[in-house]
């Protein structure tokens, strides 16, 4: 018997373009004061200054997949080789242990800090994985 099904999306990883770290944080907080803009475009999307922005936190649950948030410094190097340096990305587990990279910085810029267009992308993507 062969089997064509594709393997199912366990959960989705966001994958910040910054260190989770002390001194990581002074930085990112640096680079945002003297640019004046966020210099992760997922975090302008998920994140006011600190917290979640609302649209985020609800559209997060419309989409019904676990949803964990990684930094640079945290990705295994299986993660690692997926992202490939294009950070910030988005990344989905697969029910057969796959990792894969759904979205990397040019679509997560392409929704300008809007979390209702990054929904949109991410449901789109996780339904049109490989």
């Amino acid at each position: 018997m062969v089997e064509n099904a594709k393997a199912s999306v366990t959960r989705i990883i966001l994958v910040y373009d910054a260190e989770l770290s002390l001194l990581g944080s002074l930085q990112y907080l640096k680079e945002t004061l003297s640019t004046g803009n966020e210099p992760c475009s997922l975090c302008a999307i998920t994140h006011n200054a600190i917290f979640e922005k609302p649209a985020w936190k609800a559209g997060k649950f419309d989409i019904g997949i676990e949803i964990n948030a990684l930094y640079r410094n945290q990705l295994t190097p299986e993660m690692e080789n997926e992202v490939a340096g294009d950070y910030p990305a988005v990344m989905i587990e697969l029910s057969d242990g796959k990792i894969l990279k759904i979205l990397g910085r040019e679509m997560l810029e392409s929704c300008a800090g809007d979390p209702q267009a990054f929904v949109s992308q991410l449901q789109a993507a996780v339904s049109n994985h490989p």
